[in-house]
C-alpha cells in the first residue's frame, strides 16, 4: 500500500510538472518520457502504480470470488523487478508503433498480459 501510495504521489507530481496542455498518458508520451534520462522516476512511479493496481484487483479478484476477473488476465512471475515491467511495456511499444495512440493502462495491461499470461489463458 506504502509503494502505491509513493507511486501514486509521484504520478500526480510529474503530472503538474509537464506544460500547460491536458494531455492523457498514451503510448506516445511514454515512449517521449522514457525515452529521457529526466522522464526515468516518472515512467517508474507510473509502472509502479499500474503494477500496484493489478496487484490490488487480483486480491480483490481472490476475496469477492473472482468477479474482478479484468485484473486477474496478467500473472506476473514473483521475482519481476519495476524496470523489468518498464522494459516489457517499452518493448511493445516500439513494436507496435500504430497503436501507440492507446491509453497508458491499455498498453501496460496488453504487454503484461502478453509476456505474463495466466495459466489457464496460455
Amino acid at each position: 500500500m506504502k509503494h502505491a501510495f509513493m507511486g501514486l504521489v509521484l504520478l500526480m507530481t510529474s503530472a503538474t510538472c509537464q506544460t500547460a496542455k491536458a494531455t492523457a498518458m498514451d503510448g506516445n508520451l511514454m515512449l517521449e518520457q522514457c525515452g529521457q534520462t529526466a522522464g526515468q522516476a516518472f515512467c517508474n512511479g507510473y509502472v509502479l502504480a499500474w503494477r500496484e493496481v493489478m496487484s490490488f484487483g487480483v486480491q480483490m479478484s481472490e476475496i469477492s470470488d473472482g468477479e474482478m476477473n479484468a485484473y486477474s488476465s496478467v500473472c506476473e512471475p514473483n521475482n519481476v523487478t519495476n524496470q523489468q515491467a518498464l522494459d516489457v511495456a517499452m518493448k511493445w511499444i516500439k513494436e507496435n508503433p500504430s497503436k501507440r495512440h492507446f491509453t497508458g493502462l491499455q498498453i501496460v495491461n496488453i504487454a503484461w498480459k502478453d509476456a505474463w499470461p495466466c495459466l489457464a489463458e496460455r
